[in-house]
């Protein structure tokens, strides 16, 4: 169960379903494609194109995993 985005513990002063909403979010918001593009781009720049064609291909598949965690429930 230790898996993205599944809640393991309920944090002090945090319910497990805000941290789990809160932990959907911040993927969503650090997978949009805005940010993977960026992402493989800086890393061509800095890296060359091989890795950043690899940083695009990984990120991508981080994306389409959203939310799925381990299937065992939350």
């Amino acid at each position: 169960k230790y898996i993205s985005p599944n809640v393991c513990f309920e944090p002090k002063c945090m319910s497990a379903a805000d941290l789990y909403e809160g932990t959907l979010w911040a993927q969503k918001e650090f997978f949009s494609l805005r940010h993977v593009i960026k992402t493989a781009v800086r890393t061509s720049r800095q890296l060359g194109w091989g890795m950043g064609l690899l940083a695009l291909k990984l990120n991508l598949a981080q994306r389409s995993n959203w939310g799925r965690g381990s299937g065992n429930g939350g």
